[in-house]
C-alpha cells in the first residue's frame, strides 16, 4: 500500500546522495547555520506534502470509514522519519558540496585575490526594473554608475570575508554621487570591501580612484532617445576612448531577455589598476548577444 511513498523518499535520497563530496575529499565545511536547517526541512515538507496530495485519490477510493480515519491519522507519525532524514541528507550534502561547483568563496581571507573587476551599471537600464530605486527618484538622472569593485582570481571570486567594520557615514557621503544608494554601498563593502584588505575608507576612496581612470564614451554620455547598438560597437567606443585598455580587459553583461538591454561594462584591473586580461570567471558573464538596447538617461 505504501510501496508509492518508499519509492518516492528513496527516489529523493538517491539523487540527493549523488551530490555528496568524494569520500576522500577533505572535511572542511562549517556546520549548518540554523537558516540552512529550517530551508532544508522546509523543502522536504514541502516535497512530502505534493507527494501526499498525490496519493490522497487512490487512498481515498480504496479506503473507508473507521479504517480511513484511522489510516489518515497515522500517517504523519509514519512519514516523519523519512521526513527528517530527507531534510538532514538535503541539508549536509548541499553544505558539504565541494568548492569547485561554486564561482565564489564565502568567508575568504581578505587582501588574498589576484585582481579587482570594476563593474560600470547602466542606470536607465536598472531604473526600468528598479523605478522606486533611490537612485531613480531623486533629481539627478544617471548614466554609468559604480555597481562594484570586486576582488578576484582566475578562478573564482571571494565574498563576505570575515571582517565587521561598518562604514562610516563620512565614507558614504563621500561615494554616493558614484554609488546612489547608501544599501549599494553597504552591500559593496560588506560582500566584496570586506576582501580586500582595506578598511572602509581606503577601499572606497580605490573605488573612486579605479572609475576616474575610465572615460565614459562621447556617444554614452547623455543619449535622449533608446539607442540599439551592437556589443562590439560599444566595445570600440570604450577602446577609443581608453587607448590603455585592450579588448580582452573589458567585458558587457546585458539583461538576456527577449530585446536584451545593456546591463553593466566590466572592467579587469591590477591592484594598481592598470588594466590586465579577464579571468575565465569573470568573462562567464559576458553578454551573447549581437545588439543591445540601451534606455535613455531621463
Amino acid at each position: 500500500m505504501f510501496k508509492g511513498r518508499r519509492t518516492l523518499y528513496e527516489r529523493l535520497t538517491s539523487v540527493v546522495l549523488v551530490r555528496t563530496p568524494d569520500i576522500d575529499e577533505p572535511s572542511s565545511t562549517p556546520w549548518p547555520s540554523r537558516a540552512k536547517v529550517d530551508a532544508a526541512a522546509q523543502g522536504a515538507a514541502a516535497v512530502r506534502s505534493e507527494a501526499k496530495d498525490e496519493r490522497r485519490p487512490r487512498r481515498e477510493q480504496s479506503l473507508s470509514g473507521y479504517q480511513h480515519s484511522m489510516h489518515r491519522k497515522a500517517l504523519p507519525a509514519r512519514s516523519v522519519i523519512p521526513t527528517v532524514c530527507l531534510a538532514l541528507v538535503c541539508l549536509f550534502a548541499s553544505a558539504a558540496a565541494p568548492a569547485r561547483h561554486r564561482s565564489h568563496t564565502e568567508g575568504g581571507t581578505p587582501g588574498d585575490f589576484s585582481y579587482y573587476l570594476l563593474a560600470l551599471s547602466w542606470s536607465p537600464a536598472y531604473c526600468q526594473q528598479s523605478p522606486d530605486s533611490p537612485q531613480c527618484t531623486g533629481s539627478r538622472h544617471y548614466g554609468f554608475v559604480v555597481h562594484g569593485l570586486w576582488p578576484q582570481n582566475e578562478r573564482d571570486w571571494p565574498q563576505y570575508c570575515d571582517v565587521h567594520v561598518p562604514v562610516p557615514d563620512a565614507v558614504v557621503a563621500g561615494i554616493i554621487d558614484l554609488m546612489p544608494a547608501r544599501g549599494l554601498i553597504y552591500h559593496e563593502w560588506s560582500a566584496h570591501g570586506t576582501c580586500s584588505g582595506l578598511d572602509p575608507k581606503a577601499f572606497f576612496a580605490l573605488v573612486r580612484r579605479a572609475y576616474e581612470t575610465v572615460v565614459i564614451p562621447a556617444s554614452l554620455t547623455r543619449p535622449g532617445a533608446p539607442v540599439s547598438q551592437s556589443t562590439s560597437a560599444i566595445t570600440s567606443d570604450f577602446l577609443q576612448a581608453n587607448p590603455r585598455l585592450t579588448s580582452d580587459a573589458l567585458l558587457i553583461t546585458c539583461s538576456g531577455q527577449g530585446a536584451p538591454r545593456l546591463r553593466e561594462v566590466r572592467l579587469c584591473l591590477n591592484r594598481d589598476l592598470s588594466p590586465r586580461p579577464c579571468s575565465p570567471a569573470a568573462l562567464r558573464g559576458a553578454c551573447r548577444a549581437p545588439e543591445l538596447i540601451l534606455p535613455p538617461i531621463r
